[in-house]
């Protein structure tokens, strides 16, 4: 569990044991693991040696944990334990203007003590990894919609994925909306 800070957000909570850490590294060619239980003793050391096919899986792009389609709006939320929201749609005409926003529908007055994120958007095409826009604060009106962002762009036919999540770790809700409008019947 951790606690909201003014400068990053979250401090996380006191590490009960102080000798156990845990480390995420990227497999290369040869990558050993050494796990370290208490002070200078050594539990233990793996040595892993992935297949190519391993490999490509390992830096691949992870599957795109929710499809939504436009005329969405829902309420999500960012936490601590789950600092990104991540989502996908598909754009299947020649073009699209698609509109994704992440509102909070608070006043900056209130902010600190409503609960709410400050979500930062980021657009990138599926499954390239290209960032094609990001924003953050731009749908913020400091009377209702404090730390809001916006996204409004023409997008051609394909899938795109979305990220949401705040580089200073303001986590909490924000009500998510994904429209899109369409010129005549161009498919």
């Amino acid at each position: 569990m951790g606690t909201l800070n003014q400068s990053c957000g979250v401090e996380s909570a006191p590490v009960q044991n102080p000798y156990a850490w845990v480390f995420r590294v990227l497999a290369s060619e040869t990558t050993v693991v050494e796990e370290i239980l208490t002070t200078e003793r050594l539990v233990s050391t793996t040595t892993y040696q992935p297949t190519s096919t391993q490999t490509a899986t390992l830096f691949s792009q992870p599957t795109c944990p929710r499809w939504l389609s436009f005329n969405t709006i829902s309420n999500e939320s960012t936490s601590a334990s789950e600092p990104v929201f991540i989502f996908c749609f598909s754009v299947e005409r020649t073009f699209a203007d698609v509109t994704i926003s992440a509102n909070t529908w608070v006043p900056c007055t209130t902010w600190k003590n409503s609960g709410t994120a400050d979500p930062s958007l980021e657009l990138y095409t599926e499954p390239i990894n290209q960032l094609l826009a990001q924003n953050d604060d731009g749908n913020s009106l400091p009377l209702q919609n404090c730390y809001a962002a916006v996204l409004s762009y023409r997008l051609q036919r394909g899938d795109y994925r979305v990220i949401i999540r705040n580089p200073k770790c303001a986590y909490g809700k924000f009500e998510l909306r994904l429209t899109a409008e369409f010129d005549g019947d161009s498919k």
